[in-house]
């Protein structure tokens, strides 16, 4: 039972530092599309 739970808890975490690491990419891209786009207005 208590190998279920520590699974579960373990997952979790697996499933946080995915998330977090899909928003660090999202954001990246983001920035970069912002900076390109920013770029272009000014050029």
């Amino acid at each position: 039972m208590s190998d279920l739970r520590q699974d579960i808890r373990t997952s979790g975490q697996k499933r946080k530092i995915i998330i977090n690491a899909v928003i660090k990419v999202v954001i990246s891209i983001a920035v970069i599309l912002l900076a390109l786009w920013l770029l272009g207005v000014f050029k």
